[in-house]
């Protein structure tokens, strides 16, 4: 076995303990970041409305803010967006949005549940 298939096993079953009691959430958007932000805020606030404040509740709510990267990546695709996106999720922390075109973004957390 590769160093390099060594180290993506031992990446992914870090990344599975790390994520344990936890599951990914996502969905897309079409606008502007400053839209987007809005958005976040609202879908922020509609789950603590349906949910109530669970900190267990795997919805958006659960997420840790919000952190954008407009169309910097060069990520063309968006497969490629969600797999960047992805890679930053982290259980507890911020929901993470890619921008792959002009504004048309995905949009992702891994929240407790």
């Amino acid at each position: 076995m590769k160093k390099s298939e060594l180290r993506q096993i031992i990446k992914e079953e870090i990344k599975q303990i790390l994520t344990e009691g936890a599951t990914d959430i996502g969905r897309g958007f079409k606008g502007t970041e400053q839209q987007l932000r809005k958005e976040f805020v609202k879908w922020q606030k509609e789950d603590r409305q349906y949910f109530g404040n669970n900190p267990y509740g795997a919805n958006w709510s659960n997420a840790n803010g919000l952190i954008v990267y407009a169309n910097k990546l060069e990520l063309k695709t968006e497969k490629a967006a969600w797999n960047y996106a992805q890679s930053l999720s982290k259980k507890w922390g911020p929901a993470i949005a890619v921008e792959y075109s002009k504004n048309k973004w995905v949009v992702g957390a891994i929240v407790p549940e």
